[in-house]
């Protein structure tokens, strides 16, 4: 099994990223067959998404833009679970994430078969729905039933705006783990 973990966070060693790599713990605990690639988006040169849509021609196999998104298409179609990461900010995914996102328009359509999604997700607000999270749990709720793909599991945390929260947190780490060894 190969997993596709993508940090949208600004931040490596934030909230986000503490959350995902308990995941990945959990994970790995329960599988020994597992390759697992992690993706710092902030480290990356990403374009925005032009609208051209040549990428629905069929011409072509990916996106017109060369950018770093190359090597991650490729990271993305050798992948059985791709999982997404992301604080919320300002109601949605950070721009990194959202940049990401758009791109994966252009994937080649054989590479969405069989893909099964996974949304963790940090925010300063009290709940999913007054931080906003809600949106982008719905957002990818969507993205996978238009891609006919597999939204498996989600998991979310409020920090209270405390940078260090997740780390402090041995509730939140723990059942983000057990998560992870669910896959």
């Amino acid at each position: 099994m190969k997993i596709f973990a993508v940090l949208g966070s600004p931040r490596r060693k934030g909230n986000t990223g503490a959350l995902l790599e308990q995941y990945l713990k959990g994970v790995e605990e329960n599988h020994s067959d597992i390759e697992i690639i992690t993706v710092f988006l902030q480290e990356k040169n990403i374009e925005g998404c032009r609208g051209c849509n040549i990428c629905q021609s069929g011409k072509i196999d990916n996106c017109v833009i060369k950018d770093d998104m190359d090597e991650l298409y490729k990271k993305f179609e050798q992948s059985d679970i791709v999982v997404l990461s992301t604080p919320i900010y300002f109601f949605s995914m950070t721009s990194e994430l959202k940049v990401f996102m758009d791109r994966l328009y252009a994937a080649s359509h054989g590479s969405w078969k069989n893909k099964k999604f996974v949304l963790l997700t940090t925010y300063g607000d009290k709940d999913e729905i007054s931080s906003g999270a809600i949106n982008l749990i719905n957002i990818i709720k969507q993205m996978t039933a238009f891609t006919r793909t597999d939204f498996i599991q989600k998991y979310g945390v409020s920090t209270g705006m405390n940078p260090n929260f997740v780390t402090q947190d041995k509730k939140s780490l723990s059942e983000v783990y057990e998560l992870g060894k669910k896959i």
